[in-house]
Parts: C-alpha cells; structure tokens; sequence
C-alpha cells in the first residue's frame, strides 16, 4: 500500500486481521473443501461454493469508519470488486455461462489489470514520479495480476463440469 498512496498508508492490525486474514482463511478453506468434494463426487453442483470470496465484503464493509470512506471517496471499493473479479474469472475458466458473458467477463477480469498499469500511475503516483516508484508500482501490479489469477482459477474449481462415470468404464 506505501508505494500506492505514500505516506498516507496506515497498517491497522485489527482491519488486516478481520478485513484480510480472516476473510482470505475462510475463503480459503471454502474453495479447498470445494476442491476435496469435486475430487470424491464430480457430479456434485458446488456452484455456490464459487461465491466464497464475498467474504471479504461481507468481514471488511461492517468495519468501523469504512462504509463512510466507501461513500465519500470510494475507499475500499476493492473489498467488493476484487470478489467479483475473481468469480468472474473463475466463470471464465471454468467454461461456464453463456459465452458472450464469458467473452464480456473475460475481457472485464484480464482487460483491468493492464490497464490499471497504463492508467494507474497519473492516479496513485505523484507527478513526476521517480523511477523508483515506477518499478514498485509495476511490481505492485505484477503481484496483483497474480493474486487475480490464483483467485480466478481457485473460484472454477466449484465450477467445474462433473465428469460422470459410466458404469464399466471406470477408472482402474
């Protein structure tokens, strides 16, 4: 977040505790046991366990002070995109849906990435920025594109079709 909004990030233990940590463990947990129940019942609809990640809307926005910063200035809007995002990407991945909402979803989760890139910089970084700040601001988005990504592909796997098996032709 420092190399985001500078000195204006402020670390709070109980907000990261209850609004990231907790949020991401239960997700977390929700999406594996997903993966465990396909893994002994492919056929088993688990769509609703791909919904684990609003989570982090439901623990972060009840945090004191935050609905105010969500109003008035749009802070912490991520807490409820970034679950979107992920769900989308993991529709996207899993084949899911019709395709012209695939299409639109896909070009919405891999489309923000690269332009947060481009665009971001004039928003979060002072003007000039320095070449330092560039560099933490493009591994910011690495490592972001990269949580998208894992998040994406852990919210298909309740998606996923069931393979069913047919009677004689199992596995051995």
């Amino acid at each position: 977040m420092r190399n985001l909004v500078g000195d204006a990030a402020r670390t709070n233990a109980r907000n990261t505790a209850v609004g990231i940590m907790l949020p991401g463990a239960i997700t977390g947990a929700v999406l594996a046991r997903s993966a465990e129940l396909r893994a002994g019942a492919p056929e088993r609809n688990l769509d609703l366990y791909a919904a684990s990640p609003l989570v982090f809307a439901a623990c972060t926005l009840p945090l004191p002070g935050i609905m105010r910063k969500l109003i008035e200035t749009g802070e912490g809007s991520n807490a409820i995109a970034t679950p979107l995002l992920g769900m989308a990407g993991g529709m996207v991945l899993a084949g899911r849906g019709p395709l012209w909402a695939r299409i639109a979803a896909g070009t919405v989760v891999a489309g923000h990435i690269p332009l947060l890139a481009v665009i971001g910089p004039k928003f979060f970084l002072p003007s000039p920025p320095t070449g330092r700040e560039r560099v933490a601001f493009a591994l910011n988005n690495l490592i972001y594109g990269a949580c998208m990504v894992a998040l994406a592909a852990a919210c298909s796997i309740p998606l996923r079709r069931g393979r069913t098996v047919t009677e004689g032709k199992g596995q051995p």
